[in-house]
């Protein structure tokens, strides 16, 4: 310490090296869960046919883990670094339990694919739900928000219908087929009231292929990093929660042996 504080002392490159060996030798092994994916949206949305197509495009399926009658999550090694556990989810469908169920499976996830037709007006009930789960983290200020990548679906179904002849390029693109799929994106993102900057893109899978699918996996990589971020607070709050619990109990025994002890002292001979 005294060479260390005068300026004495003195270290080689190779104790150095050989003292850093020795540390991470000793370090225990940081386990990397899986990035929690669900994917979200009404009946026929195209959740489970989104699901197949990111299958496919996977480097391994790992697992399927059915977590209960109305829930599976499938584990998929999306890339050679990233590992997700995707997790279908019923259809909203306007029921207040599928709701209960989706706002608590959605509040856990790292990432929410939020899957919308691009033929369909009728967006009350996405609005509904997204307006409780914005609600949430509202009243859970600890919380990070996992973020959301808004997906429209069936666009192959969009005027004029007789024409689907993809690629197309949505920021400058033009043709009929374009302007309708970037107008149906937009107004699924104002129907929401999702934040203009939030990612988003158009897909298509169906009998005549699979369109964009591809971007909603590289968009998925893009957002790893806010959603591993999401992950760790969620981890940090649940940790804290778990430790208040503990040390509320060990109080709670010990107010309980402190009253114990006055009791049997008041119940003594006088």
């Amino acid at each position: 310490a005294i060479d260390l504080y005068s300026g004495r002392l003195k270290v080689s490159d190779e104790e150095l090296r050989q003292y850093q060996v020795r540390v991470a030798a000793q370090a225990e092994p940081v386990i990397v869960k899986p990035i929690s994916v669900i994917l979200m949206g009404q009946v026929n949305a195209g959740k489970s046919s989104l699901l197949n197509a990111l299958g496919e495009q996977s480097v391994a399926e790992i697992d399927v883990i059915k977590s209960s009658d109305r829930v599976v999550r499938h584990r998929l090694q999306l890339t050679d670094k990233l590992e997700v556990e995707l997790v279908d989810t019923p259809g909203i469908d306007g029921e207040a339990r599928t709701e209960k169920l989706l706002l608590r499976e959605s509040a856990q996830a790292d990432l929410v694919l939020w899957l919308s037709q691009a033929n369909q007006p009728a967006k009350e009930l996405d609005r509904r739900l997204y307006a409780q789960w914005d609600e949430y983290f509202c009243c859970h200020p600890e919380r990070r928000r996992p973020p959301i990548l808004l997906v429209s679906t069936h666009n192959d179904r969009l005027p004029p219908a007789t024409e689907w002849q993809p690629p197309y390029d949505l920021k400058e693109g033009k043709g009929s087929k374009v302007a309708s799929m970037r107008d149906a994106l937009a107004y699924i993102q104002q129907s929401l009231q999702l934040p203009a900057d939030s990612s988003a893109v158009a897909i298509s899978v169906g009998p005549q292929g699979c369109y964009n699918v591809d971007t909603v996996r590289s968009l998925i990589e893009s957002l790893a990093e806010e959603a591993r971020a999401s992950q760790l607070n969620k981890d940090r709050v649940l940790a804290a929660g778990e430790g208040l619990v503990r040390t509320t109990w060990r109080q709670l025994r010990g107010m309980g042996r402190v009253m114990g002890r006055l009791a049997r002292e008041k119940s003594g001979p006088a």
